[in-house]
């Protein structure tokens, strides 16, 4: 089990995570109250807890946080896509753009990769520091890692194939983003001013590079790539 990752055992007897957020929450209130800037408290608390910014800047974190979600360098300063996996990053910001003055708290479940590659599902509460009246305090977020998951990377680790993508010549990227969205060859030769048979051979090489077999495989693969947060395809 890697460092920071806790054991079934240890999610068993954990607090509820309501009660983990109410606990993090009046010891940042508490910091604030008393005018200081510093909430090494938090450290006390064994899940993963951070304060953002308006931005979306880690402005804060505890020692379980860096442990689990970033163990080589420090979060403080950045944003979620600067030191997640982009398959965490892109579920986090949109799940804190929702809090807000009509939605105080958030709780949810999301996965993605943790930073040892194993993919991880993550049991979610976030809350506005808003009320607490410091600009500079915007969410407060707690999560706990309650499933992990090493064998996915072995079947698809997604970051890889996105590099394989990458290097496709931009027009076959077009050609399989076509095809994903359901364009046969001759719509594309039409399109691209290459014969049916072109299109053809174009595909054949192309599947072959990112590890496919035909059309819809292809299309679930992008689509995964898109919803991981790696590429934005329009699909």
């Amino acid at each position: 089990m890697p460092e920071g990752l806790p054991s079934s055992t240890e999610r068993a007897a954990a607090p509820p995570l309501e009660e983990v957020v109410e606990e993090a929450y009046h010891r940042v209130a508490e910091v604030v109250a008393e005018g200081r800037d510093r909430f090494d408290s938090l450290d006390l608390i064994e899940d993963c807890v951070s304060i953002k910014n308006p931005a979306g800047v880690v402005v804060h974190c505890n020692t379980a946080h860096r442990r689990a979600l970033s163990p080589q360098e420090s979060p403080l300063g950045r944003t979620a896509h600067a030191y997640l996996d982009p398959s965490f990053a892109h579920r986090i910001e949109a799940i804190e753009r929702l809090i807000g003055d009509d939605c105080p708290f958030l709780e949810c479940e999301h996965s993605g990769r943790a930073p040892d590659g194993a993919y991880v599902r993550i049991h979610s509460r976030k809350r506005s520091l808003r009320e607490l009246g410091n600009s500079g305090l915007s969410v407060l977020s707690v999560m706990r890692i309650i499933d992990r998951d090493e064998s996915i990377p072995k079947r698809l680790d997604l970051a890889a194939l996105c590099n394989k993508y990458r290097e496709l010549s931009q027009r076959d990227q077009e050609i399989c983003r076509l095809t994903a969205s359901g364009a046969s060859s001759r719509e594309l030769g039409e399109l691209m001013d290459l014969t049916t048979r072109g299109v053809e051979l174009r595909k054949q090489k192309a599947f072959a590079h990112l590890g496919v077999a035909k059309a819809v495989d292809l299309a679930r693969l992008l689509v995964r790539l898109q919803d991981g947060g790696y590429l934005d395809l329009g699909l």
